[in-house]
């Protein structure tokens, strides 16, 4: 490698930290209209049995889920690798928490896992272009878990638990 490659790289590095950083801030203040400078429109999706293509029902699928949660989301600890210069991979460390606020106790969980992401660098700059949540743990908040999310119904977004 040269010194401007070895320098590109790390810029690239450092763009790719700043988008997922963005999803985060996005995904928690709600900002679904900036998601379109996050993922790519064909972005694909999915976790915890399930998988969803496209942006609008990416952003759709995700206010159906957590549109009226308080949401608090980390990563960290990323491993960043390049398949060449406009394509890229990634693990984050995760934690995070979804809250639905009731009369009763709070509704919810804590979750610990990771994101498995690819990135592919667009004209507008670096996108996501598939992204696996991969939960190892979760702690439900003292009013379980919200009734709609222990249904398992076949959707537009796929199975889902």
């Amino acid at each position: 490698m040269t010194i401007e490659r070895d320098l590109q790289r790390l810029l690239d590095i450092e763009e790719i930290k700043q988008l997922k950083a963005r999803y985060f801030r996005c995904i928690d203040r709600k900002l679904w209209s900036e998601w379109h400078t996050v993922y790519a429109p064909d972005v694909v999706t999915g976790g915890q049995g399930f998988e969803i293509r496209g942006l609008d029902t990416v952003i759709a699928f995700t206010k159906e889920r957590v549109g009226e949660a308080v949401t608090v989301h980390h990563g960290h600890q990323v491993e960043i690798w390049f398949d060449d210069d406009r394509h890229a991979r990634a693990i984050w460390a995760m934690q995070d928490i979804v809250q639905f606020d009731t009369d009763g106790e709070p509704q919810g969980f804590r979750g610990y896992g990771h994101y498995e992401d690819s990135y592919e660098k667009l004209d507008a700059g670096w996108r996501i272009t598939s992204s696996e949540l991969v939960r190892h743990l979760t702690h439900k908040l003292p009013g379980g878990y919200p009734s709609q999310w222990l249904k398992k119904k076949p959707g537009p977004y796929g199975e889902q638990a």
